[in-house]
Order: C-alpha cells, then sequence, then structure tokens
C-alpha cells in the first residue's frame, strides 16, 4: 500500500515533455519517474520565482496584472545564456503562430507563401 505524502497528492504536468526532452538529451527510455518528478519540482519552482519577480517589478512600474516582456528581460538580464536564448525564442513562438494560422484557415495564407 502507498502511503500518503504530499508528493503522491501533487499533479506532474509536464511529465511527458520532460520525458521526450530527456530522451533526447541522452536519458534512457523511459526516465526514472521519480527524476521526472524532481525535474519538474525544480523547473515550476524555478518558473515560479522568475514570474513572480518579474511580476513585482511589472507592478513596482505601474503595469496593471500583466508581465511585459521587458519585465521578464530585466529578471534574467544577468543570466547570459538565458538573455542570449530570448531572441531564439522569440522566433520560435512566431513561427508557431504562423504555423497556427495556416493549419486553422489553409486558404488564408495559400499565396503568401508562394510570393
Amino acid at each position: 500500500m502507498k502511503k500518503k505524502t504530499k508528493e503522491n497528492d501533487l499533479k506532474f504536468t509536464l511529465q511527458e515533455e520532460l520525458s521526450q526532452m530527456m530522451v533526447a538529451f541522452g536519458e534512457f527510455d523511459p526516465p526514472n519517474q521519480h527524476t521526472l518528478q524532481l525535474l519538474e519540482i525544480y523547473l515550476l519552482d524555478f518558473l515560479d520565482s522568475i514570474l513572480t519577480e518579474s511580476y513585482r517589478k511589472a507592478k513596482r512600474a505601474g503595469h496593471k496584472d500583466t508581465i511585459k516582456i521587458g519585465d521578464l528581460l530585466r529578471e534574467i538580464q544577468f543570466d547570459e545564456m538565458m538573455f542570449l536564448r530570448v531572441p531564439a525564442l522569440l522566433r520560435s513562438l512566431e513561427r508557431m503562430k504562423e504555423f497556427r494560422s495556416i493549419t486553422e484557415d489553409p486558404t488564408k495564407n495559400f499565396m503568401k507563401n508562394f510570393q
């Protein structure tokens, strides 16, 4: 019988994506379940701290209940590796938006792709 712990009560929502990433980076397939859970906890804690601090700075800058890109960039500006990945991430987001608009209405952008 499984003993009831706080860990068992958590809902692990990113495990599929993290599992795929771990395998892509050389982990055995399937990765250890406890490793996945720990990685997800670390990731969510990391995101929570960055977003909480960005939100706090956004409020101080006078923004209502939103975090602007600039607020997030100010938070990560001293982490060179993270900061330098931002342009690539923004390009990826743009490509995903384009893809979604094409797949939602294929005729809408059909001619645009051939110009």
